[in-house]
């Protein structure tokens, strides 16, 4: 008999909290639903601040709530329904702090997901950035590395035309060279050819006139004696060297005065 009136007493006390609680529960389920879009859209700094706001506000909410519905449960019904009542509230209570640390750790994994992918998204395009960089340095790269060949080969080019030419001018400097050498030797050999030849001649001439003048000369008188002197009381001549010599030229025209 106890028995029976404990659970009709549990069952009328339970239908009271349903008649009382489901207002309540989609107060606080609403409040969570605009504490998640909040939480999705804000930032670090404000999704805390909005979760701490929607906690309290919940949680007040729910006091409110709850002690309301106790203050008329008070009212209404006997210690054990109060009782009864008491711990459904505690396990509302219970239940609904679940439900709100599920949610803020919903909304902390979702915040975690979307600054993961954000990073991702931000590591994607620096990567891509990065990429595109390198191709373009690259690009360069290879095109200054042609120029400076086209540039290598050209000066390689240049310094073998400015060789040839150069060879060709020491070449053309050398041949000419060589003639005036070999020009200006053979007029030194020629002059001296010529001046061996005139002292030959010369040389050949002056024997022959000493030849001759010697030939002629033994045909002519000797030199006579230029002094005079007394010897032994008689009139001589002598040889005197110092004396002037005898004319060698006579006029035959008779003087004219």
């Amino acid at each position: 008999m106890d028995e029976h009136i404990g659970n009709h007493a549990q069952e009328k006390a339970t239908n009271d909290i349903r008649q009382t609680l489901p207002r309540n529960y989609l107060e606080v389920s609403r409040l969570q639903k605009n504490s998640l879009m909040v939480t999705s859209q804000g930032n670090q700094s404000s999704v805390s601040i909005s979760g701490s706001i929607s906690s309290s506000t919940l949680k007040s909410k729910e006091e409110k709530s709850l002690d309301h519905t106790s203050s008329q449960v008070r009212n209404k019904h006997t210690p054990w329904e109060q009782w009864i009542f008491k711990k459904a509230s505690e396990r509302f209570r219970a239940s609904l702090k679940s439900v709100q640390q599920q949610s803020f750790e919903d909304a902390k994994k979702q915040r975690e997901q979307e600054e993961i992918s954000e990073k991702m998204q931000k590591g994607k395009l620096k990567f891509k950035e990065w990429i595109e960089r390198k191709n373009l340095e690259a690009a360069q790269r290879k095109k200054m590395a042609e120029i400076a060949l086209i540039e290598k080969n050209a000066e390689e080019t240049r310094k073998k035309a400015l060789q040839i030419k150069s060879e060709e001018r020491y070449q053309e400097w050398l041949n000419k060279k060589r003639k005036t050498d070999q020009t200006r030797r053979q007029k030194r050999e020629t002059e001296l050819s010529r001046r061996e030849l005139a002292a030959r001649q010369k040389e050949l001439q002056a024997n022959t006139c000493f030849k001759n003048w010697l030939r002629n000369r033994k045909g002519l008188n000797k030199r006579i004696p230029q002094s005079y002197c007394i010897s032994n009381g008689t009139f001589e001549t002598y040889f005197d060297r110092t004396s002037a010599p005898s004319p060698g030229f006579f006029n035959k025209t008779n003087w004219v005065s």
